[in-house]
């Protein structure tokens, strides 16, 4: 079964064979310029030199700055107040805006860097490059750009704590920066000791053990930790002899608590994606479950889901079942799009409308009632309008500031028709690479709505039993998309 995660990134294969290969090789030239960058910059001495925080500037750092300075960088204006925005720098220029520009105290740009950087840059070499300009406004006494520089890497804890979490090294980096303030207390301004204490504070919470990113994914409970209901459907799940469907039709649970269920297990898996997995479409290149691991692990969930539903109607031992357990699932559907887990809905009706399952004409013989409920929600996914109805109502929920789990499938055909049609990088007419911040920033704007979408809290009970039920069904599911088609031709043979 062809998974619809694919199934967007089709119709761009074409414009990708196309592109110029003259092209190709001039932004696999850039990229290389850029990273091979990494090399040479400057080793960052924590140990600051306190005679130098008078108004003579070190004439080393006076080169470094000129240098900088003399680089190219191409801005464009937008609005009635011709606001200023960076369109493509080199990596130098663009960091000096990062702690400089008007443009980058708008959190959004701050947040759209910081989001893309590690396309062109590792963590460990932006934080040095920060602490040169942090160095540098020591030295010639620049107390604002001291300040802005010490908001940035708060802003960069509070906004991506991930970065720290993954890199031990970062965050030891950081920790020796902001030790730095006990040496500097009673020189530097009042506002950047401030501004490190407020940091400091900020990294403690590393240190005291406190994960500042994603939440445990695993669950585990025991008997004495359950509810009444919750005990009631542990005795279902014991019973050896139940098999999935008539568990799931079982008058003990409902087609919501299924749906709650469901999303809870969701929402934890959506909450472990890093931004850096969505970059460059790594998610389906060569060593994707290393850059991207936990969106290829939602893909296999989705396509298990997928599965597992079309395998649990295709195994029950009647017609009436079958109809029955298309109505079962329909209806745990209309409960996850009400619970704004769109995810599920996709999944589910991929299930359900999977080849296998469709040639049986079960949805005919559903009750009015329930078709119509079907309708509703096939036109809800329709890929048609590009998703339209989909966008509309996720638009509507943002808007709001209501969370919801999202069909990653539509994500991924914005970032590869970026990826296709943008490039990460310039050249100057003199040959000099500039990293495309404009392409940066519209990637960010996806990823960033795509991450804030399950990030409010869903008020949502456990039932622990229920939910290690549905983790252990879908994980461990074998069946393939030729067990399907297998077994549906033992209900009605191919002619």
């Amino acid at each position: 079964m062809a998974s619809l995660l694919q199934s967007r990134s089709r119709g761009f294969r074409r414009l990708g064979t196309l592109r110029n290969v003259t092209t190709k090789r001039r932004r696999s030239r850039d990229a290389e310029q850029i990273l091979n960058s990494r090399k040479t910059i400057p080793t960052v001495n924590f140990n600051v030199d306190l005679s130098m925080l008078g108004d003579k500037v070190d004439d080393s750092n006076l080169a470094i700055a000129n240098c900088r300075n003399s680089v190219n960088i191409r801005l464009s204006w937008r609005g009635a107040e011709r606001e200023e925005y960076t369109r493509a720098a080199t990596l130098d220029r663009l960091l000096d805006r990062v702690v400089s520009a008007d443009e980058f105290k708008n959190t959004s740009a701050l947040d759209a860097f910081f989001i893309t950087y590690q396309i062109y840059l590792k963590a460990d070499d932006l934080f040095e490059r920060f602490m040169l300009r942090f160095n540098e406004a020591v030295a010639s006494n620049e107390i604002e750009q001291q300040l802005r520089v010490v908001e940035v890497l708060q802003f960069w804890v509070d906004a991506h704590a991930d970065n720290f979490e993954d890199s031990e090294n970062l965050g030891q980096k950081m920790s020796e920066f902001i030790a730095l303030r006990n040496k500097l207390r009673g020189i530097i301004n009042p506002k950047v000791e401030s501004a490190l204490d407020a940091l400091a504070r900020t990294m403690d919470r590393f240190d005291g053990g406190e994960s500042l990113a994603s939440s445990n994914y695993e669950s585990r409970f025991s008997q004495t930790d359950l509810s009444s209901k919750e005990k009631e459907i542990l005795t279902v799940v014991e019973e050896s002899s139940l098999q999935p469907w008539e568990f799931l039709a079982d008058s003990i649970l409902t087609p919501r608590d299924i749906a709650e269920q469901l999303t809870n297990v969701e929402v934890a898996m959506f909450r472990k994606i890093m931004a850096v997995e969505l970059l460059g479409v790594a998610w389906s290149r060569e060593g994707k479950d290393e850059t991207s691991p936990n969106v290829r692990k939602l893909i296999g969930h989705f396509n298990q889901m997928s599965r597992w539903v079309a395998g649990i109607i295709l195994e029950t031992d009647s017609d009436a079942a079958r109809v029955n357990m298309c109505q079962k699932f329909i209806e745990v559907a209309l409960h996850c799009k009400n619970l704004n887990n769109f995810n599920a809905v996709f999944e589910i009706l991929a299930g359900v409308n999977s080849v296998a399952v469709h040639r049986l004409k079960l949805l005919e013989k559903l009750p009015t009632e329930v078709h119509a409920e079907y309708t509703r929600l096939h036109e809800f996914i329709r890929a048609g309008g590009n998703y339209n109805s989909y966008r509309k109502e996720v638009t509507a929920l943002r808007e709001d500031g209501v969370g919801c789990v999202p069909f990653l499938g539509v994500s991924f055909g914005d970032l590869r028709s970026i990826e296709m049609t943008m490039d990460d990088f310039e050249e100057t007419p003199s040959g000099k690479t500039l990293i495309n911040f404009k392409k940066q920033r519209q990637v960010a704007g996806i990823i960033r709505e795509l991450l804030d979408s399950f990030s409010p809290n869903f008020d949502i009970e456990e039932i622990k039993p229920l939910e290690a039920f549905i983790k252990a069904e879908i994980y461990n599911t074998t069946i393939t998309d030729d067990d399907l088609w297998n077994l549906s031709c033992q209900i009605l043979p191919s002619k």
